[in-house]
């Protein structure tokens, strides 16, 4: 399943995918990227939820990555990047924000998260800790 990211901030077009567990590898068009769902924790037994987002102008130049693993009673994720010339714009928020809302399931930290992960969680959800 592939559908349009909606919500971003304004100058930033976005892409969700989902691949089922044990699904084969692939590139993901038009933003040609390498979807390997066993790539994502558990993977190859869960859905693994992947997340490209780019500039207006840039046909498809992701300039932020995102991999979760959407287990049956939660969503975690796996592995984030934003470009450092992207960063603090609202990307992630609005990523995390759009696969809990799209997905319908909440959306729980990782365990091990860097200090800029910690602080996002903390402005997401300051009293429950998930989305």
């Amino acid at each position: 399943m592939n559908s349009p990211i909606t919500g971003l901030p304004n100058g930033y077009e976005g892409l969700l995918v989902i691949a089922p567990p044990g699904s084969e590898p692939y590139y993901c068009l038009p933003v040609n990227e390498y979807i390997n769902p066993t790539s994502a924790h558990n993977g190859d037994k869960n859905p693994s939820i992947w997340c490209f987002v780019w500039p207006v102008d840039s046909v498809h130049n992701c300039c932020g990555w995102f991999t979760f693993t959407h287990y049956s009673d939660k969503i975690v994720p796996d592995n984030v990047d934003v470009h450092k010339d992207h960063r603090r714009r609202g990307i992630a928020s609005s990523v995390y924000l759009f696969v809990r809302e799209n997905i319908g399931t909440k959306l729980m930290p990782a365990e091990d998260q860097q200090d800029a992960a910690r602080k996002l969680w903390r402005k997401l959800a300051p009293d429950t800790g998930c989305l």
